[in-house]
C-alpha cells in the first residue's frame, strides 16, 4: 500500500506538471491570437483611412475636372 501510495504521489506530479505546461500552452495562444486581433485591426484601421484619402483626392479631381481644370486623363488616375 505504501507503495501504491508513492506511485499515486507520483502520478499526481506528473498530472499537475501536464496540466501546469497546457495552461501555459493555452496562455501563449490566447495571447497570439489576441495581438493578431490588434494586428487585424490597425490593417483595417489603416485601409479604412487609405480609402477615406482616395476617396478625397477623386471628389477634389472630379470637381477639378467639372470647372474644366483638369483633364479626363486625371480623372480616369484619380
Amino acid at each position: 500500500q505504501f507503495k501504491q501510495i508513492a506511485q499515486a504521489k507520483y502520478s499526481v506530479k506528473s498530472a499537475f506538471s501536464t496540466l501546469s505546461a497546457q495552461q501555459q500552452e493555452l496562455m501563449i495562444r490566447i495571447s497570439k491570437a489576441y495581438l493578431d486581433v490588434l494586428q487585424a485591426h490597425d490593417l483595417l484601421v489603416f485601409a479604412e483611412q487609405q480609402q477615406g484619402y482616395i476617396k478625397k483626392q477623386l471628389d477634389a479631381t472630379k470637381a477639378l475636372f467639372e470647372h474644366s481644370d483638369a483633364t479626363i486623363t486625371d480623372l480616369e488616375q484619380a
